[in-house]
């Protein structure tokens, strides 16, 4: 900025006079493409999504098919070669055994994200086939097959209305990988009154933090008692289940009429009511109880 009079006799500023325009930045020229790189740029390379997709199809013949295309267009491909036994592989999977397709071994040079996808692919087909009643030759439900794939929807579709302890344990666990927590915790305390669950699937969080605390109250069989100690500490009400002589089972039955009928009790009803439950359950528990 300048200074110089006004008419006035003032002085005042005045803007200086224009400046030379900024040179433009030169920008370096774009690096070369990497050689490793050009494969995946070329034509050829183009059919692999369709090489890839026939094999999640379980579709040999339009896997031969697009691998005969690729080297009328454009030669045999290194990246490709293993595609005609690729096609020999995935031709009975389809209608192998559940089995067999949860032992399946990786194919000869396929990336191990492709072999999922294809293993998924086998398994979610042999769990629709099989339906929500269908069984494993061991006894394991449908759904487990579909909660392998990662088809987490499925899986709870196809176990919704089984009542075993291993089916509902893999209800729980598909419902905790799909985000539903009070599903899964629901599922794995029906579960608890019935029988053993496969803990080699669990990851559910809530189940495992309180089966830490169970070890804590130094229970004998944690799982056993999953039900009723979500209840006691807070984390899960009980629900619905059958009664039978076992004690998890007849404790769950008096910690739920105690609920119930909590607010009709008198103090020495509440008294006689938390006694029974007491006797009924771990000394582990006792000190849950005695706080109701």
């Amino acid at each position: 900025m300048a200074e110089q009079l006004n008419i006035l006799g003032l002085w005042e500023r005045t803007p200086d006079g224009p400046k030379e325009p900024e040179k433009p930045v030169e920008l370096p020229p774009p690096p070369p493409i990497d050689p490793r790189q050009e494969e995946l740029l070329s034509g050829a390379h183009t059919l692999k999504s369709r090489l890839e997709d026939a094999c999640v199809a379980l579709d040999a013949e339009a896997l031969r098919a697009a691998h005969a295309e690729l080297i009328s267009q454009y030669g045999q491909q290194s990246w490709a070669s293993h595609a005609p036994a690729w096609a020999t592989a995935i031709e009975p999977l389809g209608a192998a055994a559940p089995e067999t397709l949860l032992s399946l071994e990786p194919l000869p040079s396929m990336s191990p994200a492709l072999f999922e996808r294809v293993r998924a692919s086998a398994l979610l087909k042999a769990a629709v086939q099989l339906g929500a009643g269908g069984t494993l030759a061991d006894g394991r439900p449908a759904g487990y097959l579909a909660l392998v794939a990662g088809d987490f929807a499925l899986a709870r579709q196809l176990l919704s209305n089984r009542k075993d302890a291993r089916s509902l344990g893999y209800l729980g666990e598909a419902a905790w990988r799909q985000g539903d927590a009070f599903a899964a915790l629901q599922a794995y305390c029906r579960a608890s009154l019935v029988g053993e669950v496969d803990q080699a699937q669990l990851s559910c969080q809530p189940v495992m933090e309180l089966l830490d605390l169970g070890d804590e109250l130094e229970l004998e069989a944690p799982f056993a008692w999953l039900a009723v100690l979500a209840d006691l500490s807070g984390k899960h009400a009980l629900g619905e289940f059958e009664v039978n002589e076992s004690a998890p089972v007849r404790a769950a039955a008096l910690l739920r009429a105690y609920r119930r009928d909590r607010s009709t009790l008198d103090e020495a009803g509440r008294i006689v009511a938390k006694r029974e439950l007491a006797r009924v359950a771990p000394a582990g528990l006792r000190e849950l109880i005695r706080r109701l």
